[in-house]
Formats: structure tokens, C-alpha cells, sequence
């Protein structure tokens, strides 16, 4: 039996792992396609756009974990899936399999909102190691020559976290610069509150990040659209202008192309439907790995937040823990970890 993984990220190299240890070897074929050769520990990403760590600091190369697994691995990006021929198409081979499992991750919708580049306009997001680089790169040259700048996200992002820990990431970077009283600071968000994080939010949550912003001289706006982003500055859709030299702004996230655009594979945002074993409900060869998450569920008791540098500490350790154990095929982790 022949089992292709699309994507070599979290779920796909998990996955891999898994079923290696679980299936014979003489028995079962396992590839593993990925797009990107190395493996990226993705939550770094605000690290590498603000200049303290880069790609290679948290990743490693794919082929050689994989190879000692006995698992094969290809650096191709996949064009094409056809469910009824049960084939993979990437930009240089065919693939046949007897299971697919899509681990593709998402992509950046950053058509979303007019302007939001980077590469194709003057916004910056780091929801991909590519997006990432290119905001460490303006900004090293928006330190030389600062304004006022806008952090904040899109309409229909869903991943919020990230730009609260790039806004407190700039304003550190600027303050220890001496640069903060020349960079007015504006957090956009379609939250109803700070901290809603599109979970109701939790705890204490609203007024910590309120007294937070609040403590750094950071304006905040609420329940706000982003609709347009230029060199100069952000429009929200309620006709709100605010100017800004640097603007970072978190994406709505969809389905890459090839899954999107394979007829009756995806919902309307590019997603695969699962049912309770992530296995597609009308391709039964294909399944899908979903993030599952648990999020403090209602009434969400967190009694106590705080603010200190244990908890950037904290993220290091866990950063370089899961590099090290992801890389030598270990999937789980002990409960003190947690």
C-alpha cells in the first residue's frame, strides 16, 4: 500500500511518523511531499520578522529524518489532485497513491484586503516564512527612517495571536531603540473586545490587554475593517483613515490552490470536510489532519494573567524542545511539558 502525505509541517510530519511506527515497512510505502524542504517552527515566525531569529534558526532539513524513518520525502509543490485516479500532481511528477492524506496547511489570503503585499502591496503580514523575512527586512529599514505605523488584522482572520505578540515585540524593539516617542502605535481588530480572540475571550483577558495597551501609549480600535492599505496609511471600511509607515496586518487564511480548485474536495474556503476519523465524506481514500484545538471552553476560569519575560523564556524552551524531539521522530511529549 502506497500512502502520500501532502505537506511536511506539523500535521503531515506528525502524521508520517505515526503511521511509520505503526505499519510494516515491507508492507506499506510511505512519501511524504512537501513544498518547503525543511520543517518550521511556524509560532517563530514574529521572532524571524523582527530580526532575532531566522529561518534556519528554527527549522532543519526534511530528506535526512525522513530517510533514517524510512519514509521517502519529495520537495515538489502539488498542482493537481485527481480523487477518481487516485494520482498527486506536483510541478515535475505523478504520484499514484491508496491513501492521501492532505497536511497542507493553509494559505495567506491576502487578497482579502487591498494592499496587503507584501508582495504585491505595501502591507507586510509573517503568516509564512516568506512573509516573515520580507517584514524583517522593511522593517530594518523602517528603524532607520520611523512613523507611525498600524498592527492589526484583517476581516475573517482567524490565527489573532500573532499580531498581539508582534505589537509588543515592535514596541519593545523601539523602546530599547529610544525610537517609541517617534512611532505613534495603532492595533486595528475585528474583536469585539482585546483578547476576544474569536473564542468569546477569557478570563481577565479584556482588561489585561486594555491596561496593557493602555500602560505603552498604544491606540486600540475595536470590532474595525480593514480595507485598504497604502504606503502612506490604513482605511478602515467606516471611512477611518490612519496614517502609517509600516503596516502588518494578519490575513484571513484559506485552502492552497490545488486542494480549492479539485472539484468537490473542499468547501468554499478551500478546507476538506471530515468527518469524526478525518476521513473525507465522499472521497473515502482521502483524509485530512485538522488542528485540534480545546480551547479554554466556557466559562473559561482563568483566574490570573501576567506580563514578564518567563513567558518569552517559556516560548524558547518550548520553541527549541519541539525542534529537537520533532526531528528525531518523537511525536509525543510527557505531561510535565504541558
Amino acid at each position: 500500500m502506497h500512502i502520500v502525505i501532502v505537506g511536511g509541517s506539523f500535521g503531515g510530519l506528525t502524521a508520517a511518523y505515526d503511521l511509520r511506527r505503526q505499519l510494516s515497512r515491507h508492507e506499506h510505502q510511505i512519501t511524504v511531499i512537501s513544498r518547503e524542504r525543511r520543517f518550521i517552527f511556524i509560532p517563530s515566525l514574529p521572532w524571524v520578522a523582527m530580526g532575532s531569529k531566522t529561518i534556519a534558526d528554527i527549522s532543519f532539513d526534511l530528506e535526512a529524518p525522513l530517510a533514517a524513518k524510512d519514509i521517502d520525502f519529495v520537495e515538489a509543490t502539488v498542482s493537481g489532485i485527481d480523487p477518481g485516479a487516485r494520482t498527486v500532481q506536483t510541478d515535475g511528477a505523478r504520484y499514484d497513491y491508496d491513501i492521501l492524506l492532505l497536511a497542507t496547511g493553509h494559505r495567506s489570503a491576502n487578497e482579502a484586503v487591498s494592499g496587503l503585499g507584501p508582495f504585491d502591496g505595501p502591507g507586510h503580514s509573517l503568516m509564512s516564512p516568506a512573509e516573515a523575512e520580507e517584514a524583517r527586512d522593511t522593517w530594518a529599514a523602517f528603524l532607520r527612517d520611523p512613523g507611525p505605523m498600524v498592527i492589526g488584522c484583517a476581516p475573517g482572520a482567524s490565527c489573532l495571536g500573532p499580531a498581539y505578540e508582534f505589537l509588543f515585540e515592535a514596541h519593545h524593539a523601539l523602546k530599547r531603540r529610544r525610537l517609541r516617542h517617534k512611532v505613534p502605535i495603532t492595533f486595528v481588530t475585528p474583536e469585539p473586545f482585546l483578547g476576544h480572540f474569536g473564542v468569546g475571550g477569557f478570563g481577565k483577558a479584556r482588561q489585561f490587554f486594555e491596561g496593557e495597551l493602555e500602560q505603552r501609549d498604544i491606540r486600540y480600535l475595536n470590532s474595525a475593517a480593514i480595507s485598504n492599505i497604502t504606503g502612506e496609511s490604513v482605511e478602515l471600511a467606516d471611512g477611518k483613515v490612519f496614517e502609517s509607515r509600516y503596516s502588518l496586518v494578519i490575513p484571513p487564511l484559506a485552502g492552497v490552490h490545488a486542494v480549492a480548485d479539485t472539484a468537490g474536495l473542499a468547501n468554499p474556503k478551500g478546507f476538506i470536510p471530515v468527518d469524526a476519523h478525518y476521513r473525507h465524506p465522499d472521497f473515502p481514500d482521502i483524509y485530512a489532519t485538522h488542528v485540534r484545538a480545546d480551547p479554554v471552553r466556557p466559562p473559561r476560569n482563568i483566574s490570573e494573567m501576567s506580563a514578564g519575560r518567563h513567558w518569552l523564556w517559556a516560548k524558547r524552551f518550548f520553541a527549541n524542545y519541539y525542534l529537537w524531539k520533532i526531528k528525531r521522530g518523537v511525536t509525543r511529549s510527557p505531561t510535565w511539558v504541558w
